[in-house]
């Protein structure tokens, strides 16, 4: 959930190419469009019934096609809050987004956030593509 909005967690394939994770969002056969949200909102991650001993959440800026726009160093580690079987963290500005030469401030970007589950010691990949403000 973000804000009072639900978004379904994609699963990913833990063999895909990273550069791959994201393009499911982008898929012209899908008629969903990719949501809009403001920096500052929380972000409610809930897996249900089903307990992970640990996750990860990383933060990816996409290019217009779902593929990461710069490199490994600039995936930032998303903190975030455990409460019972949920994960929250509050949406953030991307510290890359100010990497772009064409900056605009009223520009939106595509990020791709990446929840790596783990339990017994086997990780389960998710993901959902967002936009938000540029830096």
């Amino acid at each position: 959930m973000i804000g009072a909005d639900t978004i379904k967690l994609h699963e990913l394939s833990s063999n895909q190419q990273r550069k791959d994770h994201f393009k499911f969002a982008f898929d012209p056969t899908v008629q969903q469009e990719i949501a809009y949200y403001k920096i500052g909102e929380t972000v409610t991650i809930d897996f249900g019934e089903t307990v992970y001993d640990n996750i990860t959440i990383l933060d990816h800026l996409l290019n217009s096609e779902g593929e990461q726009l710069y490199t490994d160093k600039e995936i930032k580690n998303v903190a975030f809050t455990k409460i019972d079987n949920t994960y929250q963290f509050k949406l953030e500005k991307h510290f890359a987004s100010a990497l772009n030469s064409n900056y605009e401030p009223s520009q939106t970007v595509y990020r791709g956030f990446r929840i790596n589950a783990y339990k017994d010691d086997k990780e389960y990949p998710f993901g959902f593509v967002i936009k938000t403000d540029s830096y």
